[in-house]
């Protein structure tokens, strides 16, 4: 917003004060990662850009920290063989996280993630699409999760919450995949659950549980529609102890 021009993505990313929005003026493949700090709010716009590479995010460890991520409007394209588009470093707390507006190609092999998110305190992905995926979001631990709008085809699986310790929200969705719609960690008895509302997916078990306890919830809202695609035994939804094999 300044009208400061950077030769790379990294270089704008480490320039920040805080309050900046850095536009992509080209095409990208370059591997980028942010340390987020306090008071350093930003937002990185893709402007319909395609990306090519990886942006790591490392929360410095800040689980309470204020500032916020936005990444939007973004074209990522997953060249690499188990290629993620955005990811997460394990145990730093990556936090107030927003995906808004990003599409994800994979190769088409099965092995690319969308978004690998670890420990991450609040991450909010709405109005994405993705196809040639592995899966769009493995999510492990962390906070409150909310999906929103996302469209996913041609896909292996969707999206994979496992034992985040708040709310869990997918909403408004469209999901094709080839195994499960939505997995969840149901083994965190201290979460509040999870949230499905006016979804439609279409997948081999479109919603499975595992891990599950007596005490997690899955509240189903609105107008959802799960169409099985396990032949005769039209089964829908999964819960159990074990895990679920893909």
């Amino acid at each position: 917003t300044t009208g400061v021009g950077y030769k790379t993505l990294q270089a704008a990313i480490d320039a920040v004060k805080g309050g900046e929005t850095i536009v992509l003026l080209t095409d990208s493949a370059e591997n980028v990662t942010i340390l987020q700090t306090s008071g350093k709010s930003f937002t990185i716009d893709g402007d319909g850009k395609t990306y090519s590479g990886t942006i790591t995010i490392d929360g410095n460890k800040r689980v309470n920290g204020a500032e916020t991520l936005t990444i939007k409007n973004v074209n990522f394209h997953l060249t690499k063989n188990g290629q993620k588009g955005i990811t997460t470093l394990r145990n730093t707390q990556a936090h107030n996280l927003t995906v808004d507006g990003c599409t994800f190609t994979g190769s088409g092999d099965e092995t690319d993630v969308a978004l690998r998110l670890k420990t991450a305190y609040g991450a909010v992905i709405k109005d994405c699409t993705g196809t040639g995926l592995h899966s769009f979001l493995q999510n492990t631990g962390g906070q409150v999760v909310t999906v929103d709008g996302v469209t996913l085809t041609d896909s292996k699986g969707g999206l994979a919450i496992g034992s985040p310790n708040g709310q869990v929200t997918v909403m408004n969705s469209n999901l094709t995949t080839a195994t499960y719609g939505v997995r969840l960690d149901a083994n965190n008895i201290n979460a509040p659950g999870a949230i499905l509302e006016a979804n439609t997916i279409n997948a081999y078990i479109p919603v499975v549980a595992r891990k599950a306890s007596a005490n997690y919830s899955i509240v189903i809202n609105g107008a959802n529609s799960f169409t099985a695609t396990n032949g005769d035994d039209g089964v829908w939804c999964v819960v159990g102890e074990k895990e679920y094999e893909e």
